[in-house]
């Protein structure tokens, strides 16, 4: 064909060698195309493997940074399949809690180990449940029950739907549980041994003491003519001894009852309040009670506030020793507080006895000098700490005292 074309160019009068080096250019282009497209082919195959290759690495990469995150997770992680409740993956923690290596665990039901339900149901996605810190519990590969506080959520992918189940044991949580009900069971037989004691106190103890304070009366007003000096001295010890033991199991069964009985709350005017305590304590003439501030309304509990006051005001009045003493009484506002006061211009307190004073039977005077049971101030203390206050004191020798206590703004309903 080609000699056929070359007659045919000759006939036309075209050079038969010139044909032949066009033809051999053709030749020569056609094979460069393809070199080309060859090249082309090869380079986007290269270029596709390499995108392939860095998406295996990138997918790779991501695997082992999802499984680095997984294993360093403080908690328990089981990965469950929501179709077939097989176990697809669990972390070092989960494996750990269970006592099996990974292959043993992974591709088992997930109730071998975790929520146990009835064969062939699953509490989880039979109940369309997705839950947050709920007490289950854990079965270990020796057919152990390990409490947990179980975290359930859905998570899709690769196409498929999992759950992924977060637990943390709450072994030592439980423990504690248990040994703070028996701390309250104890508490409570405490209190019931309390109660029982009060009884005592108040049946056993005052009975007895009565007859005595009685009879010391009899004999005081029959045969006080029959005593000499030195008798008569020794008798009223007896009657003073005797009213200040009752008055001791008075103060023991007011500490008691603090916390332990309670009153109904009532709005109050602690400006009226003071007033009664004053009239009732009937201070001495050169002693004047001082209200230097108005007074907040408090809504607490009447007998406990009266209590509070009673004790403070009356301990200013009985340890005064000036000829012109005060008290002032105030209060200011301390954030959500109320800060009460109540100031004298008697003796003062060294610092080093600030704890004692508040301390039960504890008292700064010998008994026959300042008559005090020394549970007055105990009180005060249980009252206000009753309420999530506190109480405190500042003084200086020879200057004189004050007492603060604090209660809540709001009181507790």
């Amino acid at each position: 064909m080609v000699v056929l074309a070359l007659s045919v160019i000759t006939i036309i009068g075209i050079s038969g060698d010139i044909v032949a080096a066009r033809l051999q250019n053709l030749r020569l282009q056609y094979l460069f195309v393809l070199l080309v497209m060859s090249a082309l082919v090869i380079s986007l195959g290269v270029y596709i493997t390499s995108i392939r290759n860095g998406a295996l690495k990138a997918v790779k990469e991501s695997e082992e940074f999802l499984n680095t995150v997984l294993q360093s997770l403080q908690t328990g992680v089981l990965v469950i399949d929501a179709q077939t409740h097989t176990i697809v993956d669990a972390n070092a923690l989960a494996l750990s809690l269970i006592g099996a290596p990974k292959e043993t665990v992974v591709g088992k039901n997930c109730q071998n180990y975790i929520c146990p339900a009835e064969p062939g149901t699953c509490p989880v996605t039979d109940g369309n449940q997705i839950f947050e810190n709920a007490e289950r519990t854990l079965i270990t590969s020796k057919g152990e029950g390990i409490p947990v506080l179980e975290s359930v959520n859905s998570i899709k992918f690769g196409g498929k739907l999992l759950l992924l189940e977060t637990f943390i044991d709450i072994r030592e949580r439980k423990k504690m549980e248990e040994l703070t009900a028996q701390l309250i069971h104890d508490r409570e037989l405490a209190n019931n041994e309390l109660k029982d004691f009060v009884y005592i106190i108040s049946h056993d103890l005052k009975a007895p003491l009565r007859a005595i304070g009685s009879l010391s009366q009899w004999l005081y007003s029959d045969y006080q003519d029959k005593f000499d000096k030195e008798g008569k001295i020794q008798l009223d010890l007896l009657v003073n001894r005797v009213n200040r033991l009752q008055s001791l199991i008075d103060g023991i069964l007011e500490y008691s009852r603090v916390g332990r009985i309670r009153d109904e709350k009532e709005t109050l005017d602690p400006t009226v309040l003071i007033r009664e305590i004053i009239d009732s304590l009937s201070p001495p003439s050169h002693i004047s009670v001082i209200i230097d501030t108005p007074l907040p309304a408090v809504h607490y509990e009447k007998t406990r506030i009266r209590q509070v006051f009673s004790n403070l005001i009356g301990n200013a009045i009985r340890y005064m020793d000036k000829p012109q003493g005060e008290i002032h009484i105030g209060c200011i506002r301390d954030g959500d507080y109320w800060k009460f006061f109540v100031k004298d211009n008697g003796p003062g307190i060294d610092e080093k006895y600030y704890d004692r004073v508040f301390q039960i039977f504890q008292t700064l005077h010998a008994r026959d000098e300042v008559e005090s049971t020394g549970v007055g101030l105990t009180i005060v203390k249980k009252i206000v700490e009753t309420y999530g206050g506190k109480v405190w004191i500042e003084s200086e020798p020879g200057k004189g005292s004050t007492f603060y206590f604090t209660i809540p703004v709001q009181g507790t309903a």
